[in-house]
């Protein structure tokens, strides 16, 4: 007697479809571990963020809600959202991915599966997705062949395997119908990214848009609730952080990459943003 296979029929189901026709970009994929109390104020997204608890205790506001986060919760937080993260002591562990679509009608899309306008899934990581992270981690971090795609396809499963959950009910609600004022600092945003390598003033991104400096203001208050000048003192410093971890750049020749003709300005900015220097910052985050 032969056993026969039995074959199981995958339909085409929406949320797959979705998924497939969405063009994924990853930007960065990493691991922070800490031991100390950290504190970042009004993190400004430019793209998605995917956060995966590991370990320790992490509280996350955003608006007026708090959430504390334990051990494999997992986080989705969307673009045009400021948040703060806080540890207060003790060991804590996360991965974190950062990531966005190739257009706007798919950033709403993909914003739309979260209709609250953000997800937080409380003890949602199966620990069979644990290697998985670890493998991708490493491969990042040494440039490995094909770990862009790895990450991607880990984010797309991620993504999907979410949709099973059941999020928590502290939420805030993001229309994914943008409002004007959010459209202008979408865009003011996206110039910022297309000439991130670039001293940018208020006066530059008001003449790029086509504003007045008070209405600009206005629309990052409405949308940040801080002024344009706060933004691009905070936008650029996002990135400048993840340099400052994941590389071992000259900090002198990383301000410079990014505009900053001074270091001494530079340094002043991000002490007073990240409450240390940038060298104290990379010794603090260094493995």
């Amino acid at each position: 007697m032969s056993l026969m296979p039995i074959h199981n029929q995958i339909s085409v189901d929406p949320l797959s479809t979705l998924l497939n026709a969405i063009e994924f970009k990853v930007y960065n994929f990493g691991r922070l571990r800490v031991d100390y109390p950290f504190k970042q104020e009004n993190n400004l997204l430019g793209n998605f963020k995917l956060v995966i608890i590991n370990e320790g205790k992490v509280d996350l506001t955003i608006d007026r809600y708090a959430f504390e986060l334990h051990a494999d919760d997992i986080v989705i937080l969307p673009p045009l959202m400021a948040h703060t993260i806080e540890s207060k002591g003790g060991i804590s562990d996360h991965y974190y991915l950062h990531f966005d679509t190739s257009n706007i009608s798919q950033r709403v899309a993909l914003a739309c599966l979260f209709p609250k306008g953000f997800a937080v899934y409380p003890a949602a990581f199966p620990s069979v997705f644990r290697p998985l992270f670890e493998m991708v981690d490493t491969s990042v971090k040494t440039k490995r062949s094909g770990c862009a795609y790895a990450a991607r396809c880990l984010l797309q499963i991620t993504i999907g395997f979410t949709q099973t959950q059941t999020v928590m009910k502290q939420s805030i609600t993001l229309n994914p119908n943008n409002t004007r004022k959010q459209q202008l600092v979408a865009k003011a945003m996206e110039y910022v990214d297309r000439h991130l390598y670039e001293a940018i003033s208020v006066n530059d991104l008001c003449n790029a848009l086509g504003v007045t400096q008070s209405y600009l203001r206005q629309c990052f208050f409405s949308v940040f609730h801080m002024s344009t000048k706060s933004f691009l003192d905070t936008y650029k410093l996002h990135y400048i952080e993840s340099e400052l971890i994941q590389t071992d750049r000259n900090i002198s020749d990383i301000a410079a990459r990014y505009g900053y003709t001074s270091i001494f300005a530079f340094s002043t900015l991000f002490k007073k943003i990240y409450h240390m220097s940038p060298l104290q910052y990379r010794k603090a985050h260094s493995h």
